[in-house]
């Protein structure tokens, strides 16, 4: 600046001096001159000082008048210029440089760059504008592709508002354009991370690749961490981020998620998807060698805790066999197997403390909880003493109540000796306790009506001990409603059953719920509502018609539960073609109830349940061939008494049930699988063709046999044996163990294109030795990478001191190798244990020590 100043002076200096020089009639001239560039100078100045005098101030000038004098400044200039060019004289050039620097310093530099920077910022601050906009309408598309705009404008751009001169000027930009619009942008990043994330989700699944829907799927959920879940914009993401969360869940099976281990006894297991809690009974949970006591479903359907005796143990078989979900009774969950090792070494502690109130609230049990069950409580003091102490205690749960305190007194409750099942011993708790006065619970309970053709529910905000009176135009209906099974607050009433509709189709009803109380006693305020009533008059439609698989029973489906109708006539169901022949006598069923059923156990799973209601089951055993049937559609009718009015026409084509129709036939199977230290004995109910022999025809624990793996028939071409490689299975458990693509010697196939069995396998990891330690002069012992099993026989194993073989005793004692030389030894002298491949030592699994020398 300095330096550009001084130029400026200098220009001016030289002419000035110039023109005192000059012969009379050119001063005329160059007065002349030097006032069009004086005027151009000051016009340049003017221009700058338009708008920088305001910016100076905190606020910006009128563009319009900065374009004014600006523009003024032009035409100046070039004027100024003009005439220097033809009546400059000698002073042209100093004029020229006068007129140049001036407009570089206060045109170039300052005044344009202004007007740059300034209809940029206005173009910014339209665009935060047309985002504000977006927002308010909630039009998400907008928003993002704005989002996307203003950023590309703060990164490549906004070097526009850098170049103003001025700092004043330049932060008066920044704070007003710059940082308004930046900041608008940043308040969205999660939501617009989080929405285009979720597109990639929905995309992803469209094009089946799981892993990167997934991989999209976990960035959206850490996003909505960070969302504002209370702006427009958030909670529409909330609602995508369910909506990806559910596609994605919708493409997975229905499967375990976790497993957890809470203590010693305990276990929890997750499901991805809710499950049906009637089917999860005890039967569907095991592990290895552990007894089950009780079995909860959590009110979500997804989480399961097990109780057992205990659980510690080392890599023990944890097995959950498939149950039903809850949106679908005939998709279940995978059977999962899984690993579970576990050692409770962790002492119990006191996690919550409870109070129980007497009548009055001057008196309370305090029930402290231990973070898992206890075998003994230890002793419990009050105040330092156990005397007058009165306590009771569940041991299971891991509970302690102590009686008697009063309320707002100060206590100090001790336990020394606490220990948990695994006989874990607390160091003493000490809990400095203040009994609270009691918060009574004084709120009312409320309830909601809604009503649905023939049914009525009651929704409360809480648990209830009574439902009071429940009249529908003043006929008290209480005792009919149902509590729902998965809503403890929700009660349904089929008002139709209930006999509320009798004799009409449809009641104009006023319902008025009241004397309802919730479990502590508080009685909600009467509520009353209006509604239709509509009665359920029309009959069951008919879906379908198949047969079972051994084509001993005809099953029709209809659109709704099924009930028994008119059976009184001998002739409900009527055979009128059989293989394209028309009957015309002996082709009639009596239907009774010995041989139809109303609901039909389809999956054989011991319940009839949800869409199996719908079934009607005629006993009628049907060879090969094709049927035409009549059914009389009184015999059907639904649990109000509809029945079908019209007789109903269906057609079967029964197969043989012995055989599969088709080429080749798929009746090859697994007729056991066994495995015993690494091998695989496979025996197949068809004699096998060479297709059995290859490797990666099977897959162990879903992973497809290695090609080290050989394979060969044993005694028939039943049996297949796999010799897998040492240390192939590295752990004891249940496995899968699947075979595909086989075919037996006449090219049948697989039924069902696959056999699947679940096998205990052992570990194959051979022992190694892998250290000499020596106890005395005559003996020493040999550590192994796992514990052997004990004997007193040992062969082919060879004790060399100094390279020399000698005599001695050998043993396996407590898992190791014990060695007693018959002459004593150095403890300087070498000693090498030899193993030949003859050695008949084993570990716990029966897998022989490894050929090798292990020396000291």
């Amino acid at each position: 600046m300095k330096k550009k100043a001084i130029k400026i002076a200098a220009a001016s200096a030289v002419a000035a001096s110039a023109f005192v020089a000059a012969l009379p009639h050119q001063a005329d001239a160059a007065s002349n001159v030097q006032s069009e560039v004086s005027k151009a100078v000051t016009a340049m100045q003017k221009a700058y000082h338009t708008y920088s005098d305001v910016t100076a101030t905190g606020k910006f000038a009128d563009l319009a008048d900065v374009y004014k004098d600006y523009n003024a400044a032009k035409v100046a200039y070039n004027n100024a210029k003009a005439l220097v060019l033809k009546a400059g004289g000698p002073l042209k050039d100093a004029y020229l440089a006068q007129l140049d620097v001036n407009y570089n310093e206060y045109i170039a530099k300052r005044v344009v760059t202004y007007i740059d920077a300034f209809n940029y910022g206005t173009t910014l601050a339209s665009k935060k504008a047309a985002l504000d906009t977006a927002l308010a309408a909630k039009n998400w598309d907008d928003a993002e592709k704005l989002y996307h705009s203003i950023s590309y404008e703060l990164k490549t751009r906004t070097v526009i508002l850098d170049r103003v001169y001025g700092k004043t000027a330049r932060e008066l930009l920044r704070s007003e354009f710059k940082a308004s619009a930046q900041a608008l942008r940043d308040s969205i990043m999660h939501e617009v991370t989080l929405k285009m994330y979720a597109a990639k989700v929905t995309s992803a699944i469209a094009a089946k690749d799981l892993d990167a829907a997934k991989a999209a799927l976990d960035v959206v959920n850490v996003e909505l961490t960070k969302i504002n879940k209370d702006s427009e914009f958030g909670k529409a993401l909330v609602a995508k981020a369910a909506e990806v969360n559910a596609a994605y869940e919708a493409t997975q099976s229905a499967k375990v998620a976790s497993v957890t281990a809470l203590n010693s006894t305990t276990l929890v297991v997750k499901f991805n998807k809710e499950i049906d809690k009637t089917d999860a009974t005890s039967n569907k949970f095991s592990l290895e060698g552990k007894t089950l006591n009780t079995v909860s479903v959590a009110d979500d359907n997804k989480t399961v805790t097990l109780t057992f005796n205990n659980i510690e143990g080392s890599v023990l078989a944890l097995v959950v066999e498939p149950i039903k979900t809850k949106a679908d009774a005939t998709v279940k969950t995978d059977r999962f197997v899984s690993k579970l090792t576990y050692s409770d070494t962790v002492a119990p502690s006191v996690s919550n403390v409870d109070y129980t109130y007497s009548a009055d609230g001057k008196t309370a049990d305090a029930t402290f909880t231990f973070s898992e069950p206890l075998s003994t409580e230890g002793t419990v003091s009050v105040n330092g003493t156990t005397n007058g102490v009165t306590y009771s205690k569940d041991l299971a749960k891991g509970t302690v109540t102590v009686t008697g305190l009063t309320v707002g007194s100060t206590y100090k409750v001790d336990f020394v000796g606490a220990k948990d099942v695994k006989g874990n011993l607390s160091n003493p708790i000490t809990q400095n306790i203040t009994v609270p006065a009691q918060v009574k619970d004084e709120a009312k309970p409320t309830a909601s009506v809604s009503v649905s053709a023939n049914k009525v529910t009651l929704q409360f905000s809480e648990k209830v001990s009574t439902l009071g009176t429940v009249t529908i135009n003043g006929t008290n209906y209480a005792a009919s409603f149902v509590q729902d099974a998965t809503d403890a607050t929700k009660y349904v009433l089929d008002a139709q059953t209930a006999g509320a509709l009798n004799g009409v189709n449809f009641l104009n009803a006023t319902i008025v719920v009241d004397g309802f109380k919730d479990v502590a006693g508080n009685q909600g305020d009467k509520v009353t509502s209006s509604a239709t009533l509509t009665a359920d008059r029309t009959a069951p439609a008919f879906v379908s018609a198949a047969v079972t698989s051994d084509n001993s029973k005809i099953l029709l489906t209809f659109d709704g539960p099924v009930a028994a109708g008119d059976l009184s006539a001998t002739d409900e169901l009527v055979l009128k073609v059989k293989d394209g022949v028309t009957l015309t006598t002996g082709n009639t069923t009596d239907l009774t109830a010995a041989n139809v059923a109303y609901g039909y156990d389809v999956d054989k799973n011991g319940t009839i349940e949800g869409a199996e209601k719908n079934v009607v089951a005629i006993s009628n055993a049907l060879t090969k061939g094709s049927y035409s049937y009549e059914l009389a559609g009184k015999a059907v009718q639904d649990s109000y008494g509809n029945k079908v009015a019209n007789t109903l026409s269906f057609a079967l084509n029964v197969a043989d049930p012995t055989t599969t129709p088709g080429t080749p036939t798929a009746v090859v199977n697994f007729s056991s699988v066994s495995v015993a230290n690494g091998v695989i004995t496979v025996t197949y109910n068809k004699e096998m063709g060479d297709s059995a022999l290859v490797a990666s025809n099977y897959k162990f624990a879903g992973n497809t046999l290695p090609s080290t793996a050989t394979l060969k028939f044993i005694n028939s071409r039943q049996n297949v044996q796999i010799t897998l490689p040492d240390g192939y299975i590295a752990v004891n458990g249940t496995y899968a163990f699947e075979v595909t693509g086989v075919t037996d010697k006449d090219n049948n196939t697989l039924v069902n294109g696959k056999a699947t069995a679940f096998v205990d396998a052992k570990e194959n990891i051979a022992p190694t030795a892998t250290k000499v330690n020596v106890l005395s002069s005559k003996t020493f012992s040999v550590d192994f990478s796992e514990a052997l099993t004990d004997t007193n026989t040992v062969s082919g194993v060879t004790v060399k001191v100094n390279g020399v073989a000698v005599t001695g005793t050998l043993a396996v004692v407590g898992g190791k190798l014990q060695f007693t030389a018959t002459n004593d030894f150095a403890a300087t002298d070498a000693i090498t244990v030899e193993f030949a491949a003859t050695n008949n030592l084993t570990d716990l699994n029966g897998n022989s020590v490894k050929t090798g020398t292990v020396t000291k």
